[in-house]
């Protein structure tokens, strides 16, 4: 879990090491930018007004479900692809008239 914060946590790989559905990656109220194709078997949650950002193509392992947002305190979470390709098994949204956001701004220097 990454979180609650401030700032930018910067993380290379986001690795499981079971190679069973063995993480949940959680983002809440911090900013996190993923450097490395990460290799865990499990959801991916954003809220509590965090961000998760890629760092490269395919930040993200492509079964993860990624969920924005959460319905217990209604807060929003936003994934920014960063200008790098993804792709995950779905995206879901959680929270009652909130809005989550996906965005893909300019790449970030490396």
């Amino acid at each position: 879990m990454f979180g609650p914060g401030a700032g930018t946590i910067v993380v290379g790989v986001i690795q499981g090491n079971s190679g069973q559905f063995d993480s949940d990656v959680v983002v809440n109220g911090i900013n996190v930018i993923v450097n490395g194709g990460s290799g865990y078997f499990g959801p991916t949650y954003v809220y509590g007004g965090g961000t998760l950002s890629n760092g490269v193509d395919n930040a993200l392992p492509s079964n993860t479900t990624l969920t924005l947002g959460e319905s217990t305190s209604n807060t929003i979470g936003t994934y920014n692809l960063n200008g790098f390709n993804q792709t995950v098994a779905a995206i879901l949204t959680a929270g009652n008239g909130v809005p989550q956001t996906i965005t893909t701004s300019a790449a970030v220097p490396r």
